[in-house]
């Protein structure tokens, strides 16, 4: 074989390991961007169902505040209600 031929075939083979690296590296670097994404997006979902959890929350919390405001505001008008028909005409 010739030196030339050599040289071509050893250039050729280089050229095919190069390619067989980079395919090799952009597969790799693909799984990872998968797999953080995947990563991502489980935080994500985590994330939003702990946000529903706080917001079921604070309107529970929201509905007893709300009720006990009413239940107030009943009494208080109760009172005053009672204040005026007990009070003796001046």
């Amino acid at each position: 074989m010739s030196t030339r031929a050599q040289t071509e075939l050893y250039t050729t083979e280089m050229k095919k390991l190069k390619k067989r690296e980079t395919d090799r590296r952009h597969r790799l670097n693909k799984k990872r961007a998968v797999q953080e994404t995947e990563n991502k997006l489980a935080m994500t979902i985590t994330e939003n169902e702990n946000l529903k959890r706080a917001v079921e929350e604070l309107r529970q919390e929201i509905f007893h505040l709300t009720s006990q405001r009413q239940l107030i505001e009943q009494r208080v008008t109760s009172f005053f209600f009672l204040c005026l028909i007990n009070k003796e005409p001046s």
